[in-house]
Formats: C-alpha cells, sequence, structure tokens
C-alpha cells in the first residue's frame, strides 16, 4: 500500500493477475501485468480522480526538444569560451611581444646615447695625438712633469678621429672624424668638395652646375651667379626659396635646386658619409677621410692604401712626404697643411638592428665660460646609406656575425666588447689585421 497523497491511498495487487476462466479456453495464454505496471495503472486512475491531466504526447515532445536546445546552447557557449581564451591568449601574447620589442629599443638606444656621452666626454677632457684621442687610465697634465719634459705621444690607448669603427656599449658602434678630413657643403667653391663630387663619379657639367646652385644657396646675397639658382627659380618651380645662409646640416644640400636630379642616389649614398657643415680652411693629411683623400690626389682609393698605413706611423706634415708615398705632387702651399686634429669633430653612432646612424657635430671649447664642447648640429641616416662607402669585411664576434658594420678594409673590429669600459684591452686601435 502507497500514500500518494493526502487521503489517498492505492492498494497494490497480487503479484500475478490471471483473467477469468470464462469464455477462456483450455490452455489459452493468459497475459499478466506485474506488480509495477499494476501500481502504475492505479495510480493513473488516481490521478484521473483527483482532475490532474496525463502527460501527452505533445509534452513528452515538448520537453525532449528543450533538453535538445539546451544541448546545443550549451556547446555554443563553450565554443564562444573557447574563442575568446584563444583571442585573449593571442592579444595577450602580441602585447608581451610588443613589451619585449620596446624594451629592447629603449635598451639599445640608452646604450647608444652612453657611448655617445661617453665619446664625447672623452674628446673634450682628454689630450689629442697627431691622429686620435689619447685614451689614459689616469690622465696626465703638464704641470705635474719637470720643466722640459713633455707629455707622452701615447696612453694607454686611442681613438683615431679618422671614422673607424669601434665597438661602443652594448651592440652599438662608434666612430668619430674630424671634420676637417672632410668636405664642406657649405664651402662649394673650394677645391676639395669640387673634387669629391667628381671622385664619386659625377660628370663634370654636372658638377658645375651643382657647385654654383650651392654657392648661391649659402651665400648672404640674392645675385643670380652663372648657373646657379635664387629666389626666382626656386619660386617658378614651387620650391621653398633658398635661405641664403649656411646650411644646418649636409642633408639639407638636397634641397638645393637640381641637386636631387643631377646626382644618382647610388652616388648619393657614397658622397653623404664625407660631407660636412664645417667652413674651414687647410689640408690635414693624417684626418682626411679615404675617401677625400683619394678625391684631393686624384687616385683610386686602393692607390691610398699605403698613405693610411704610413700616417699610423708617424704623421704627414708636408706635401713632399704625401708626394713620397703617393707620387703626386698637389699645387697648394705648405702653410695650408696642418698636422693637428681641428677641434670640430663628427661622432657616429648606431647600432645594426635600429638601422639608424646618429650623426652629431661638437666643437671642443676646452676655453669656454659655459661648457667645454657646444654641439653645433645632429641627424640621422639610415646605416644602408653608408654602407656603400667603403668594403664590408665579415667579422665575427662572441659567435655573431658583424659584416653589416660599415669601415675601411683595412680596419678591423677591436676584440673587446666594450673598449669604452676598460682601457687596458688594446682596444682604441685597429686590431692586427688577417
Amino acid at each position: 500500500m502507497k500514500r500518494l497523497a493526502k487521503g489517498l491511498t492505492v492498494r497494490l495487487a497480487r503479484p500475478v493477475l490471471h483473467a477469468r476462466a470464462s469464455g477462456v479456453p483450455q490452455g489459452a495464454v493468459v497475459n499478466t501485468i506485474s506488480p509495477a505496471q499494476t501500481g502504475s495503472l492505479r495510480v493513473s486512475g488516481a490521478l484521473r480522480r483527483l482532475g490532474v491531466p496525463p502527460r501527452s504526447s505533445a509534452l513528452r515532445r515538448r520537453s525532449s526538444a528543450a533538453g535538445g536546445f539546451i544541448l546545443v546552447v550549451t556547446l555554443w557557449v563553450l565554443a564562444s569560451l573557447t574563442l575568446l581564451a584563444a583571442y585573449i591568449d593571442g592579444v595577450t601574447s602580441a602585447d608581451v611581444d610588443r613589451m619585449l620589442r620596446a624594451r629592447q629599443a629603449l635598451a639599445r638606444e640608452l646604450d647608444r646615447r652612453g657611448t655617445e656621452a661617453t665619446v664625447i666626454y672623452l674628446l673634450a677632457t682628454g689630450r689629442m695625438g697627431y691622429r686620435g684621442l689619447i685614451v689614459e687610465q689616469e690622465q696626465r697634465f703638464a704641470n705635474d712633469l719637470p720643466d722640459g719634459v713633455p707629455l707622452p705621444g701615447s696612453g694607454d690607448g686611442e681613438i683615431p678621429v679618422t671614422d673607424e669603427v669601434y665597438a661602443g656599449l652594448g651592440d652599438t658602434f662608434f666612430s668619430v672624424q674630424d671634420e676637417l678630413g672632410l668636405a664642406s657643403v657649405n664651402s662649394p667653391l673650394s677645391p676639395v668638395f669640387r673634387a669629391v663630387l667628381e671622385g664619386v663619379g659625377i660628370p663634370r657639367s654636372n658638377v658645375d652646375l651643382i657647385v654654383a646652385r650651392m654657392a648661391d644657396y649659402v651665400d648672404v646675397d640674392g645675385t643670380l651667379s652663372l648657373n646657379g639658382a635664387e629666389r626666382f627659380e626656386y619660386e617658378s618651380r614651387g620650391l621653398y626659396p633658398p635661405p641664403n645662409w649656411i646650411m644646418a646640416s649636409p642633408l639639407e644640400a638636397r634641397r638645393v635646386l637640381g641637386v636631387g636630379e643631377l646626382i644618382a642616389p647610388a652616388q648619393w649614398r657614397r658622397l653623404a658619409p664625407i660631407l660636412s657643415t664645417r667652413q674651414t680652411s687647410g689640408y690635414n693629411f693624417n684626418v682626411m677621410a679615404p675617401a677625400v683623400l683619394s678625391a684631393v690626389v686624384g687616385l683610386p682609393e686602393s692607390a691610398i692604401l699605403p698613405v693610411v698605413e704610413a700616417r699610423r706611423v708617424r704623421p704627414i706634415r708636408s706635401l713632399s712626404r704625401l708626394a713620397m708615398l703617393t707620387g703626386v705632387h698637389l699645387d697648394l702651399d705648405d702653410l695650408l697643411v696642418v698636422s693637428q686634429p681641428s677641434e670640430y669633430m663628427r661622432v657616429s653612432t648606431w647600432n645594426a638592428v635600429a638601422g639608424a646612424m646618429h650623426r652629431t657635430g661638437i666643437q671642443l671649447t676646452a676655453f669656454g665660460e659655459r661648457a667645454p664642447w657646444r654641439t653645433d648640429y645632429a641627424y640621422t641616416e639610415r646605416v644602408s646609406a653608408v654602407l656603400a662607402l667603403v668594403p664590408v669585411r665579415e667579422q665575427k664576434r662572441n659567435g655573431r656575425n658583424r659584416s653589416a658594420v660599415p669601415k675601411h678594409e683595412s680596419y678591423d673590429l677591436p676584440a673587446a666588447p666594450s673598449p669604452l669600459l676598460d682601457v687596458h684591452e688594446p682596444v682604441f686601435g685597429p686590431s692586427s689585421r688577417t
């Protein structure tokens, strides 16, 4: 007996109910129902007597459909969560990669700026030899020596001011060039400037036009010279008129009317690294860039390698010694030959990964009232723009390929990874060549 509800009792029948024998043949099969089925029938009858309708087949179908819908929704939710998790993972990974790249770029820039600041400090506070900066672990002063005893001509190391490449902090490289050994864009009428234009392969007719137009660009008057260009010629082509003042950087030479067409890109890549803005006079063959020296004496760069080697041993103080080394007699006054570096220096720093070279022009003002140096200009150019200037030799250090470093073929990178931090290593002069 089961109690279904208050006041309702269902009595179960015996386990097996036999049909009455009336009308049933002897030996016929009699259907039986189980106690569970009997209880179900009695429960159904009891529910009908209470007014509870039985579950229809439609209700059962709706219940089945509702269960299928819930299953589909669950699958969609799981799929959406999976996609969301994948998206978040991708965004997070991209953000982490950007953060790492930004941190590496910041570290490279700090190394570059640290290298530049250290080199400029050494230039401003150290003493110069005939071909470069003398680096000393302990700085020497003339007042500390007996009367008549000069300071030694060498120290613990040396940084030549001939644009040789050295390793700085981290993966930074640097070079220092005395700007007296370059060609000045603000002195276009000088023989050196004309010689370097012809030295990179520019035809003489184009050289005449370039020299005349650059002279009109930097002069202080508006008078038009032969083959030159002044305000009217610029404005007629929709260009800004010339400032009639000196150029701020060598890159400004590209603004001169017609220079972009008269100088091919390949020629400009060779020309740009040997240009300066300094209006200097004199010839210093001890610090002159090889390309400039080659153009001045009228010989290919391979023919002036003996001069590069000889000036490492002893200075070139006269035109006669230069003639002995090159076989060329220059029609110059010996008074124009300078044997000591000037106060104008160009410091170049770059990182091969960053792909940008930073050039800073400074003037050493040892007796200045405000600072021992002054920054006159600074600009940036791509490293690839100077790779065509000189041959490139494959260099390897610490298992890394350094073949992308621009340098003269007679110079090698120093063996030490950071020459600015340890002057006991022989890193301030060119290492032995292979």
